[in-house]
């Protein structure tokens, strides 16, 4: 849901109280859902499916899970998107790399998706590409992190 601020209420001349339930974390993945449909609109993919929250065993949630087809590619794929407001800390950060991990080492599946972090600032993107440079090299290969307005042409590349 969005909402006006203040100046946007000042500006429209309207009365209202800035609504205390705002979920910023919702409305950034509703965000990089639509980045992708506006990409399927435009004929660069198709989203076969996706789900939100969706359970990663053994301890993991994605935030967004998609997968997609790139017709001119001729391939598909699929993504663990996670979606970063820049409010976690390095450990959990960590911490949810590892549960990733745990994900590869039980996994029966001949591929794992890629875990792409989706930010919205520069700074944000290169402290979490230094928590990424730091991890070992096996974790470092599925881990990926891009400005939601790099999103698409980033997955096009993975």
């Amino acid at each position: 849901m969005y909402q006006l601020g203040r100046a946007g209420r000042l500006l429209l001349d309207v009365e209202g109280r800035l609504s205390p339930n705002v979920n910023n974390h919702a409305l950034m993945m509703a965000d990089t859902y639509l980045e992708l449909r506006r990409a399927e609109k435009a004929g660069v993919l198709t989203v076969t499916d996706w789900e939100v929250e969706r359970r990663v065993p053994p301890s993991v949630r994605a935030d967004l899970y998609v997968s997609m087809d790139f017709p001119q590619q001729e391939r598909s794929s699929a993504f663990f998107l996670e979606i970063d407001l820049s409010t976690e800390q390095p450990a959990r950060i960590r911490e949810k790399v590892a549960g990733y991990w745990r994900a590869v080492e039980v996994s029966t599946a001949d591929y794992f998706p890629y875990v792409v972090f989706v930010v919205r600032h520069q700074l944000r993107k290169n402290e979490l590409a230094l928590i990424f440079r730091r991890l070992p090299e096996e974790q470092q290969e599925m881990m990926r992190v891009v400005l939601i307005g790099e999103l698409i042409p980033e997955l096009m590349r993975l």
